[in-house]
């Protein structure tokens, strides 16, 4: 996220714009933001929530979950973090134990799968920001976004529009070229190319 109080970085932007103290007082209180510095008057803050948190427990923390409880419960069940590789944003991988329960923290929806050991595992969704999962025989795990067909789809589109409108633009002298109008002073304005 970007928040801009200068219509260009120092020495260009003179230009103020006023922010209010109360917003980037909030900014800087979010504990899922992290402010990276790049140059006065701009400052940019990265996601930190942007992908799960995957942990391990002992606990069958579904059993015991409710809302009113949940971070409390994060806090006492002895979350051990899962050591991840892969390609984040859309798939991270990790080993898991045999036996456990495997939680992962942050706004997952139906498109996120888990594998362990090669298996398809559910994930059980315990509130709006917390999943669990067992490990059954633990192995390698991975958590990968799958993207919807539609949005597929709209790349391609929007990729085919793309090359319609280069291959139009580096066309369009073909096409004038190719013409073949019956008024004379047209077609010797169009050999002239003086229209274009």
């Amino acid at each position: 996220m970007v928040v801009q109080e200068r219509l260009a970085p120092l020495p260009y932007g003179r230009t103020l714009y006023e922010i209010d103290a109360v917003m980037k007082e909030r900014l800087r209180q979010q504990f899922d933001l992290s402010s990276i510095d790049v140059a006065p008057g701009i400052e940019v803050y990265e996601n930190l929530a942007a992908l799960p948190v995957w942990s391990t427990t002992d606990v069958d923390v579904a059993s015991e979950w409710s809302d009113e409880v949940g971070l409390s419960l994060v806090g006492r069940v002895g979350l051990q973090p899962v050591d991840t590789s892969g390609r984040p944003p859309t798939r991270l991988d990790g080993e898991l134990s045999a036996d456990q329960t495997s939680m992962l923290l942050g706004g997952l929806d139906d498109r996120w799968t888990m594998k362990v050991g090669g298996d398809e595992v559910e994930l059980d969704s315990v509130s709006d920001w917390a999943w669990t999962a067992p490990t059954g025989t633990g192995g390698n795990a991975s958590l990968e976004y799958r993207t919807p067909p539609t949005q597929v789809a709209m790349h391609l589109v929007q990729l085919l529009a793309l090359a319609v409108v280069v291959v139009n633009r580096r066309g369009m002298r073909w096409w004038i070229g190719r013409a073949r109008p019956h008024d004379p002073e047209m077609a010797e304005l169009l050999a002239s190319e003086e229209i274009l």
